[in-house]
């Protein structure tokens, strides 16, 4: 599978904890076309994913799935918005 039209993201980095305050946002990288990553703060997610404002719910469900992925430990990829989840090796595989 090679990347189509869809954007991929995950989470890469949770705000860090002091006490039971988080301070700061998530990051996550986000891959509009192949070997084009960006990281951005979780205030920019949507814009880069080029989710429209309507979509909450899609955008809702695909983040929980990569804060999930995130706790997890696991370095797939969520594709929006279907939230199919993709290793990096299959993204790539013609």
């Amino acid at each position: 599978m090679v990347i189509d039209r869809r954007p991929y993201f995950r989470q890469v980095a949770s705000p860090a904890r002091r006490l039971v305050f988080k301070r700061g946002e998530s990051e996550y990288e986000v891959m509009s076309s192949p070997g084009v990553i960006r990281r951005v703060p979780l205030s920019q997610v949507r814009e880069a994913l080029g989710a429209s404002p309507t979509s909450r719910r899609d955008f809702q469900e695909c983040d929980m799935t990569a804060a999930q992925l995130f706790r997890e430990g696991s370095d797939l990829w969520v594709e929006y918005p279907t939230g199919i989840t993709v290793s990096t090796g299959e993204l790539f595989t013609p």
